[in-house]
């Protein structure tokens, strides 16, 4: 008996010895990469541009126009103006802020006249366009009163209508959502350079609505004088500016990103196009000469540049395969 317990424990020692070695642990790692909001370019030609204006706040859409990253550093919500059927259908779907469409009367309906494209009823409109605003501004507010319960009070969009407009509504007691409501005030007008912009009072929140017939990143770059985008990651050198992707990270805050083959042609002279539409002279915040807290600034934006990008997150552990 003795004998046989001895030759199973030697046979249990030398399948110990003939085992591998345990599998050494590993952390495992959950990567993901910052989600581009709807309207931004995802093309792999592009992917090196938009990596780049991604770190300065921007982003370029599917319609080749540089556009801030996210639509509340702006301030304020932006709507654009079109009278293109083609573009309301483009910017459903994949379009930074709002689109706002003018209605008119005709017959006992209501139409958008796009200047591209056949009429289309207000009916139509509704069905295909949930995002978009109807500019009512131009009806007569007798007119407006009467039929606001049969073609307006239960839409879903929102509605911009004039001061007097919404006062006779108001006192004819007519149904509307505060939420749908938007009122043209006339009295805030705002000019930056040929820049042109209008502030609309929304009756329930104290913020304003502002149109553009622009450049909505220059609307935005004007409502906050610059600072929602970041400061440049590359410093200034003649071989940079060849390259669109080192110029978006060496412009300065003010300048025009989307007129990038005029800067490129300026910045050969050490001037740049600002969003207000001057020229300006670059002054390098990356160089040397320019502080120690400015080169600091660069180089770490510089050196994490994939912050914005990815991030990584451990969960715990597990053994490797």
């Amino acid at each position: 008996m003795k004998r046989n317990i001895c030759w199973i424990v030697l046979l249990l020692v030398l399948a110990g010895c003939s085992s591998p070695p345990p599998i050494p642990y590993e952390a495992p790692t959950l990567s993901f990469t910052l989600n581009l909001p709807d309207y931004a370019d995802e093309s792999v030609k592009n992917s090196e541009l938009q990596d780049a204006l991604v770190q300065r706040g921007l982003v370029l859409d599917r319609f080749g126009r540089i556009v801030p990253l996210d639509e509340g550093s702006c301030l304020y919500p932006i709507a654009t103006r079109t009278a293109l059927l083609k573009e309301l259908e483009q910017y459903q779907s994949s379009s930074f802020g709002y689109t706002l469409v003018s209605l008119k009367k005709q017959g006992d309906d209501y139409f958008f006249f796009p200047n591209d494209s056949r009429s289309q009823t207000l009916e139509s409109l509704t069905l295909s366009f949930d995002s978009v605003l109807f500019d009512l501004t131009s009806i007569d507010k007798g007119t407006l009163v009467r039929d606001w319960t049969t073609h307006f009070a239960y839409l879903d969009q929102t509605l911009l209508v004039t001061g007097e407009q919404h006062k006779l509504l108001k006192k004819k007691h007519l149904s509307f959502a505060l939420r749908n409501i938007l009122i043209v005030t006339g009295q805030r007008a705002s000019t930056v350079g040929e820049l042109s912009m209008q502030f609309v009072d929304a009756i329930d929140t104290t913020r304003f609505l502002v149109l553009t017939h622009g450049d909505v990143l220059r609307s935005c770059q004007a409502l906050t004088q610059g600072t929602m985008i970041s400061t440049p990651t590359e410093p200034y050198s003649r071989e940079s500016i060849k390259s669109q992707v080192k110029l978006v990270s060496l412009l300065p805050a003010d300048a025009d990103f989307n007129q990038l083959k005029q800067q490129q042609s300026l910045l050969s002279t050490g001037r740049y196009l600002t969003y207000r539409g001057d020229i300006a002279t670059l002054i390098d915040r990356c160089s040397a000469g320019q502080g120690q807290s400015n080169q600091a600034l660069c180089h770490s934006k510089a050196d994490d540049s994939s912050a914005r990008k990815k991030k990584v997150i451990v969960f715990g552990g597990k053994h490797g395969a």
